[in-house]
């Protein structure tokens, strides 16, 4: 089965590769569970065991608080300071923030604000934890022992396009590199459907309960749902569980356009 994008009839099927924006998100605390279960980390260290700061006082602030939204961090980092490139990890990224962006705390510790800023320090703890870089560790770590074969970070199979019905500019394009495991990467309906029925094998389902995208429903059921909006997508997905984890359903929405 397959369709056509309205924009320029490409073909479209399982396999065609879609920007996940937020998405991402699932990914990278996944990764953070999964260092925990393997004892590298533990989810309520403080963030300063890991990232250092001279500008800010990380004490206050835990991993879960990170996964969480409830750091106090302000949404996005000033986009002025770190200019669009193809950077190679999140820890350059993280270190040019910590020395130039004025103002990352906006709010009062223990409030719900989405943060982007918060998982971008995620992924610069993945990678201080393993001393590699993230995309490398998302691979090892999910994608291959799922078979996720089109997920990852960079070009695309199909065509993406901006909110203007027009194909990513370079800087558009760019931003996958700046977003890293806040909103990098790419996957298909193949691989997310995968990725729907399998993550279980690599960290106890329950513990995804300490996220809150993860929710207990009124049915009965237990659902993980995330959308995501980055250049070249807008992203949802809603995957729903028994209460003993048995895989239900997966509604799951790409659009090739932002």
């Amino acid at each position: 089965m397959y369709a056509v994008n309205s924009l320029d009839r490409e073909r479209l099927d399982e396999f065609s590769e879609f920007m996940l924006g937020s998405i991402s998100k699932i990914f990278t605390s996944l990764i953070i569970l999964i260092l925990d279960q393997e004892g590298k980390l533990n989810i309520d260290d403080q963030v300063v065991t890991f990232l250092k700061s001279t500008r800010y006082d990380m004490r206050t602030v835990k991993i879960t608080d990170l996964m969480n939204h409830v750091s106090g961090l302000k949404k996005h980092w000033d986009s002025a300071i770190v200019p669009r490139k193809k950077y190679r990890n999140a820890t350059v990224i993280m270190q040019r923030v910590f020395d130039d962006d004025p103002k990352l705390f906006e709010y009062e510790p223990g409030e719900f604000h989405y943060s982007n800023v918060g998982y971008l320090m995620l992924t610069a703890i993945i990678e201080a934890v393993t001393g590699r870089s993230y995309v490398d560790v998302y691979t090892e770590y999910i994608f291959a022992p799922l078979s996720m074969t089109n997920t990852g970070v960079g070009e695309t199979n199909i065509t993406l396009y901006n909110g203007r019905y027009r194909p990513l500019t370079r800087k558009e394009f760019l931003e996958r590199y700046e977003a890293v495991g806040a909103g990098a990467f790419y996957t298909c309906v193949h691989d997310m459907l995968l990725f729907a029925k399998r993550w279980k094998r690599l960290v106890h389902p329950n513990r995804m309960k300490l996220l809150d995208f993860c929710r207990d429903m009124p049915d009965g059921t237990v659902k993980i749902a995330h959308r995501g909006t980055i250049y070249g997508g807008t992203s949802t997905v809603s995957m729903v569980y028994s209460q003993d984890w048995k895989f239900v359903s997966m509604k799951l929405k790409f659009l090739a356009i932002n």
